[in-house]
């Protein structure tokens, strides 16, 4: 990441506890995190850091190839070794979907519309055949920014630990739809960052409800008592398709 050019902090230590849980130490980085701070940001310094947060993304999605997605291990080798992304993508929902449907959740009937339109559209990724790094919760929350010179800039990317290698049109459908719902300038802005390093795939568009889909149904499934805010996102998420 340090010859990249990514804004992200350096790894300084790391490991795993007796019971296998597994820690580890960052440097630090100065900085407010960006969600926090944006309502007090003139429109222009915040479309400013989102230009900023599609270099960022671009950079990692164009640092390599990998020939295999999902999970890996600490010295970057695969887990699972799939090498075929539909098959690791439906595993996914086929557990994301029992996950959330044994809870048997008020919203089930909404949850399980969308569950169905999600599997109508499951042959959209079977043409993924290349694997980038996924930052897997790139966004606002996970953003530092600090002031400099009376101006806010972007400091430092976080929360890097999730990451794996996976199909790179999820992550810029998660971030660059998302923006277009709050504002066209910030979506266009994120974009022009981005394509200084990679463009946007051509089937962007045709992905963007199965992803936005899976997105929420995601959420739903594990957010409702340990994140009831964004539970409601999810939820939110859905009602746009039912």
């Amino acid at each position: 990441m340090r010859r990249s050019g990514v804004k992200a902090p350096k790894i300084l230590k790391l490991g795993k506890l007796e019971g296998g849980t597994e820690w580890l130490f960052m440097e630090h980085k100065e900085g407010e995190v960006f969600a926090k701070v944006k309502d007090a940001m003139s429109e222009d310094n915040v479309k400013e850091i989102y230009e900023t947060m599609g270099e960022q993304l671009g950079k990692i999605h164009s640092l390599k190839t990998f020939d295999f997605f999902g999970n890996w291990d600490e010295n970057g080798k695969s887990i699972d070794n799939i090498k075929d992304f539909s098959r690791l993508f439906r595993k996914n929902v086929d557990e994301v979907l029992k996950e959330l449907f044994d809870q048997h959740l008020e919203e089930e009937p909404l949850q399980r519309q969308c569950a169905e339109i999600l599997k109508g559209k499951l042959n959209l990724v079977d043409d993924v055949k290349v694997s980038y790094l996924h930052n897997e919760d790139f966004g606002e929350r996970n953003i530092l920014v600090k002031k400099v010179d009376n101006k806010w800039e972007l400091s430092a990317l976080i929360d890097f630990e999730h990451c794996f290698p996976y199909d790179r049109d999820s992550e810029i459908i998660d971030c660059y739809y998302k923006l277009t719902d709050e504002n066209q300038k910030f979506a266009e802005a994120f974009k022009l960052g981005y394509e200084k390093y990679m463009k946007f795939s051509n089937n962007l568009g045709k992905k963007k409800q199965l992803y936005e889909l899976y997105r929420g149904l995601s959420i739903c499934s594990w957010a409702k008592i340990q994140a009831p805010d964004y539970y409601w996102e999810g939820i939110n998420i859905l009602k746009k398709y039912s």
